[in-house]
């Protein structure tokens, strides 16, 4: 099941934030480095800011410097189950680095929401099928995405 069903692929957002101070886009540039010589399959495009001028890298910056933000693009067509495995091996590379140096890393939009979803309803099917609901779930991910289990005639949402 593909949730974004275009020719563009699923956009998604890395987000670098330094607590302690200004992030710089030599650091973001060295943790998204990592992620591309990592070379993780389905991911198709990751901005590089590190090319950007000044004017238009203001774009990406908070106003008090300590977060930048990088577009980035999964491959057309990914499933449910491509999302996490995705996030996760992204996640591990791109926090190895960023801890050394001193910065949060965080996946979120499209491609990382969908994932958080995906998640959400496994855990609700693990909850169901050890407390014995003998129900089943149903996973609407769409625009108002919910997850939803039937339990002997009710259902509850998530």
């Amino acid at each position: 099941m593909s949730f974004f069903p275009n020719d563009q692929g699923t956009p998604g957002i890395y987000v670098f934030h330094k607590s302690d101070g200004e992030i710089t886009v030599e650091e973001v540039g060295e943790i998204i480095d990592g992620i591309k010589e990592a070379d993780i399959e389905g991911i198709e495009t990751i901005a590089d800011v590190t090319k950007l001028a000044p004017q238009a890298l203001s774009a990406f910056i908070s106003e008090d410097k300590t977060t930048m933000i990088v577009p980035m693009n999964l491959k057309n067509g990914l499933g449910s189950s491509d999302y996490a495995e995705i996030n996760d091996k992204t996640t591990e590379v791109g926090t190895k680095i960023s801890e050394d140096l001193g910065v949060d890393f965080y996946i979120t939009g499209p491609a990382g929401i969908s994932d958080d979803i995906v998640r959400i309803c496994r855990l609700q099917t693990f909850i169901c099928n050890n407390h014995h609901y003998f129900g089943f779930i149903n996973c609407h991910l769409l625009f108002s995405s919910t997850c939803s289990y039937t339990a002997f005639g009710s259902g509850s949402r998530v």
